[in-house]
């Protein structure tokens, strides 16, 4: 479906379900669950100041089909939420480099303007991205918790259904029912939505960012193209094609570490996928765990021999988050292959290298394989992104919490998160909203950070559902080629879903439990492997080691999950 009548449709759909006049600002919203309406076409939320609700031109045939449909009961909802601005409170991480711009939610655009249509602000605790776990963990500890937290359940012991057990979150699913029309109505459009994020005790954990379509995969691993085509090498496609690359790097290009890899392991990394295995992946059904099977003492024994003849960087035992973060060996001409960044990676990289080295180019890689085929496992699209709220127990009026992030799902919101304000951020083109120069080419900022500042982008610590082409529109020609290549890098055969998969509190408990020590021990291991402090030939007893700590026991409990997201 083409872009323009993708979104006429949404926004249309949208309107017949909730209709076409907004509630004013008489309503104060309460804890208990919204009225549910026989007619569902008396709400809608009201636009933000300067923030357009119509619907290009070319929806008429969106109208035409939408009106034949059968008419569904939605909660009715009205905004603004209070009479007076009424203020929340909210914990989250920050990248690094936002932190440095924006101290305060409020200041960001997005912000600003929901405030004005549902008269909610936030205290936001904004605590750095590097130190964020340790934060959330004394927080719990604490038992001081702030209304709503995001990027933070997966830190919780145990998981979500923990969470709710133990009072530190609330189960949404009745709020979902009962207060957010907007969000029901995309259920009834991917019901696997609902089903990813349900758990297994039948609990719903938060409100998360989605997207409006499956994904493009926007992370891998990135070569210098300019280096390619200066000794006339094609992209590899194979682990020969690409030892034969480093090698060429390092002895004609003076690079002294070629290959960044981000983990001691790279089970996470982008060069294991080309042996069809990964850390966790299933083959007809059954799961597998990467790290015993022959494949990976081939991987290792490859990785131990790049090692040695200085074709691989020493990263790998150093924290992947540093390793990600630091671009220095590529600025510096020391590395001309690394793996595990995204597409805002190679905007950053060519801004900072534009007046030392203005001809870099980067581009993405292809999984490389031993035959030179698409791998069976690897990154893939998905639905669900990694952003959520979760309402806690100190929360004194969740419903109204729920409402608001159901106006960041209506089609005001979705506008408003992804391009901002009519005049300001964008303007219709040709029916389609285009991204500002104060956007594109903001004389203060970066265009990833005024994405951030000014729009919701994969950095925004809100929930609201990303318009893929508008990413799509965002790429440069460099990145546009890397999603490509990442794209069609893997059939994803032989991937577990990301989402859906769950576990009951117990398997949770019973698994955090045996695995920890697994963990720490491959991490110890596995870097051996690698430098040759440990022979391959002690591969077996490593396996069975593994064994012996209880890997089996979780190779079962990820089975359980699996079966049952298979059976639901």
């Amino acid at each position: 479906m083409k872009y323009g009548k993708r979104l006429a449709s949404l926004l249309l759909t949208a309107v017949l379900a909730l209709g076409l006049t907004a509630c004013g600002g008489e309503k104060a919203a309460s804890s208990a669950p919204a009225e549910t309406a026989s007619n569902a076409a008396e709400t809608t939320p009201e636009a933000p100041k300067d923030t357009p609700t119509t619907q290009p031109e070319d929806s008429a045939a969106s109208q035409q089909e939408s009106a034949a449909e059968p008419e569904v009961q939605r909660p009715v909802v009205s905004y603004p939420l209070f009479d007076d601005v009424t203020t929340f409170t909210l914990w989250t991480s920050n990248s690094p480099d936002l932190s440095e711009i924006i101290s305060d939610l409020n200041e960001y655009l997005v912000f600003s303007q929901l405030e004005q249509a549902t008269n909610v602000r936030w205290d936001a605790t904004l605590v750095s991205f590097f130190s964020s776990d340790e934060q959330f963990q004394l927080m719990v500890a604490s038992q001081d918790y702030t209304d709503v937290v995001c990027r933070a359940i997966d830190s919780y012991t145990g998981g979500t259904d923990q969470a709710i057990e133990e009072e530190f979150l609330i189960d949404v699913s009745d709020l979902i029912d009962g207060n957010m029309p907007n969000l029901l109505d995309w259920f009834d459009q991917y019901p696997e939505l609902r089903k990813q994020m349900t758990t297994v005790e039948g609990n719903i954990g938060g409100f998360p960012k989605f997207y409006q379509e499956p994904s493009d995969v926007n992370e891998g691993a990135l070569i210098r193209q300019d280096w390619l085509e200066d000794l006339g090498l094609e992209s590899p496609k194979t682990y020969d094609d690409l030892h034969n690359v480093l090698t060429q790097f390092k002895e004609k290009k003076n690079a002294s570490a070629p290959l960044v890899i981000p983990t001691n392991t790279g089970v996470q990394g982008d060069l294991l996928n080309g042996y069809n295995i990964g850390n966790y992946y299933q083959v007809d059904g059954e799961v597998r765990f990467g790290p015993m099977q022959p494949e990976f003492k081939e991987y290792l024994t490859m990785m131990n021999q790049w090692y040695n003849e200085g074709l691989l960087s020493d990263s790998f035992l150093t924290s992947q988050a540093e390793v990600l973060m630091d671009f220095s060996t590529i600025l510096s001409g020391d590395t001309g292959v690394w793996c595990g960044n995204g597409t805002q990676s190679i905007t950053q990289l060519l801004s900072m290298a534009s007046e030392s080295q203005p001809d870099m180019r980067i581009t993405g890689m292809t999984n490389v394989t031993k035959d030179g085929k698409t791998a069976h496992v690897g990154n893939e699209s998905q639905i669900l992104d990694s952003i959520m709220w979760s309402i806690t127990t100190e929360c004194s009026d969740p419903a109204a919490i729920a409402q608001y992030v159901d106006y960041l799902y209506s089609d005001a919101g979705i506008l408003l998160a992804n391009y901002g304000v009519e005049g300001e951020t964008f303007n219709y083109v040709d029916g389609k909203p285009v991204l500002t120069e104060l956007v594109t080419n903001n004389p203060d900022y970066s265009y990833n950070l005024a994405l951030n500042i000014f729009t919701c982008d994969r950095q925004t610590p809100v929930p609201f559902i990303i318009d893929e082409q508008k990413a799509r529109n965002d790429y440069s020609e460099d990145q546009m080629n890397a999603v490509e290549v990442w794209s069609n890098a893997t059939d994803g055969l032989y991937n577990i879903p990301r989402q859906g998969v769950n576990m009951t509190t117990e398997e949770q408990e019973e698994y955090n439990g045996i695995y920890s020590d697994i963990d720490t021990y491959m991490d110890e291991t596995i870097s051996k492997f690698v430098v040759g402090d440990l022979s391959l030939d002690q591969f077996d007893s490593f396996v069975q080691q593994l064994k012996d700590m209880g890997i089996e026991d979780c190779i079962a409990i990820e089975q359980a999950a699996y079966d049952r997201y298979l059976e639901a």
